[in-house]
């Protein structure tokens, strides 16, 4: 009987999760930007093959952050996302709630990405 390698590590932890999120807030960053100069240079050049690869991932993200409530997308837009201000979070959370609501949404938004972990 042959057994079966997954190659995705199940049930991360939540800080795995967010060094994950991080790593595609620091993508869809840089993406954005690339699109951006592109389409301020040469706006006919964005026909290429990775200029769509671009489009896909940034609306892949964005999707997936329109389907999460908005508590979720406020916390992933700010804390992985965009570059915001130390503490943004002051304004909106008390210290134990931010820890509570920043978790809950780093589950929600990995759940709704689907990256095949648990």
């Amino acid at each position: 009987m042959k057994e079966t390698i997954s190659i995705t590590k199940p049930n991360l932890t939540i800080k795995e999760k967010e060094n994950i999120l991080y790593t595609i807030g620091q993508k869809y960053r840089e993406t954005r930007l690339r699109l951006n100069l592109a389409e301020s240079e040469q706006p006919y050049s964005l026909s290429g093959i990775g200029f769509r690869y671009d489009r896909q991932y940034l609306h892949r993200i964005d999707e997936s952050l329109r389907v999460c409530t908005i508590r979720t997308q406020l916390i992933i837009r700010n804390e992985f996302l965009e570059i915001s201000e130390d503490h943004w979070y002051e304004t909106y959370f008390t210290s134990y709630a931010w820890v509570r609501e920043r978790r809950k949404a780093v589950l929600e938004f990995f759940a709704v990405l689907d990256l095949g972990t648990n």
